[in-house]
């Protein structure tokens, strides 16, 4: 068992079943969480069920472009995000 899987609270690993269902846990997070999982037949079953919204979800969803200018203005956003928490002192 990973020290993470010791050492967090049951309840915070089914807030991040979500994320796991989703794709979006990487890493050490989602080694943890397998192995969480692995073992948790309750967060299993969860899992399982959250994995079959989020399948039905993009089965749902119209596919369609983003506006125009829409990836330029998300890496804006991201690059001034990044410019203001480096000139954070201590960071």
């Amino acid at each position: 068992m990973s020290s993470r899987a010791r050492t967090v609270p049951h309840g915070q690993f089914e807030l991040e079943l979500a994320d796991l269902a989703l794709g979006l846990s990487h890493g050490s997070e989602r080694a943890a969480l397998l192995e969480h999982v692995s073992s948790c037949a309750g967060c299993r079953a969860q899992l399982r069920d959250l994995e079959t919204v989020a399948d039905t979800l993009l089965l749902w969803a119209a596919e369609a472009d983003p506006p125009v200018g829409f990836e330029q203005r998300v890496l804006d956003r991201i690059q001034a995000a990044f410019f203001k928490s480096r000139s954070r002192p201590g960071t």
